[in-house]
């Protein structure tokens, strides 16, 4: 066991960062009911990672350390368009959504044949590779990993604010426009900081998984953070195990396994109710 953790053990160091960020970036976006954003900037993540691979292959001064600088840069892209549209068709805000995820997928398409088909990296893309990242995803990893939690520790009161009563945060003098772009800029950076690990086709269901479960048990928001983080590391982990242990795709694995730590919690909590019932009635 000792073994298998040092082996992996930048990938083990992701998955924590990971762990923790997902879940704490995708509360606020099930919130706010902007579950499906997290495909749109997946898709432009890995639209700049398919580009950026293109481009290291065709002119050699513009390769970087790592292709996570692409997909990072087209992801904060695809946000501020999101955001351009909202305000462009305000009584149709969320036409910006099926709007991007088009042109993010074809992008993606368009560079994907230019390239004459997959390559081994593009793949890992596609659907994570948790247990093959190096030094460098790490570091990448860590940096952003930082940001995004210095950011939302720092504005904390302001993004619960504006999340939960725009109207009350406007009139206590809170920059709501600046705090919602702040928002969707982090949303950006953490999809493509995961999109490496989990992959961009499966990234939306770790931010939206383990919040979903929390919703089910959790009695207030901070506990609604807590169960998050916690059922998040927990699916990340036991995926990372189970991977390797019978050779399967990791992001897949994490994914499955937040789908049946949902279930499971789905089956106890009504199991328990139907339970209480019965007893009650025998009273």
């Amino acid at each position: 066991m000792l073994e298998f953790i040092y082996e992996f053990r930048y990938a083990f160091a992701i998955s924590l960062i990971v762990g923790i960020i997902c879940p704490f970036v995708g509360t606020f976006i099930v919130v706010r009911r902007l579950s499906v954003i997290g495909e749109v900037l997946s898709n432009m993540s890995l639209s700049g990672v398919a580009l950026g691979s293109l481009l290291g292959s065709i002119i050699p001064f513009s390769f970087v350390p790592t292709l996570q600088i692409y997909g990072t840069f087209f992801a904060i892209i695809g946000a501020l368009l999101v955001e351009w549209l909202r305000k462009r068709f305000p009584s149709f805000s969320e036409i910006s959504i099926p709007i991007l995820l088009a042109f993010g997928m074809g992008l993606s398409v368009v560079l994907f044949s230019a390239m004459n088909g997959f390559n081994v990296n593009i793949q890992a893309y596609l659907f994570g590779n948790l247990l093959a990242v190096n030094k460098t995803d790490l570091i990448t990893t860590l940096v952003i990993g930082c940001v995004v939690l210095i950011i939302f520790l720092l504005l904390y009161k302001e993004f619960f604010a504006v999340t939960f009563d725009a109207e009350y945060s406007r009139l206590i003098g809170i920059p709501r426009r600046l705090i919602q772009f702040l928002l969707i800029i982090i949303i950006a950076l953490t999809i493509s900081v995961t999109v490496r690990s989990i992959g961009s086709m499966l990234v939306s269901g770790l931010m939206v998984l383990p919040v979903a479960t929390s919703l089910l048990i959790s009695r207030g928001f901070k506990s609604l953070l807590l169960f998050s983080m916690l059922f998040s590391v927990t699916a990340i982990f036991i995926g990372l195990f189970f991977s390797y242990l019978f050779n399967l795709a990791t992001g897949g694995t994490i994914i499955l396994i937040s789908a049946l730590l949902f279930l499971s919690v789905l089956l106890i909590k009504k199991w328990g109710f139907q339970t209480s019932i019965a007893n009650s009635k025998s009273y």
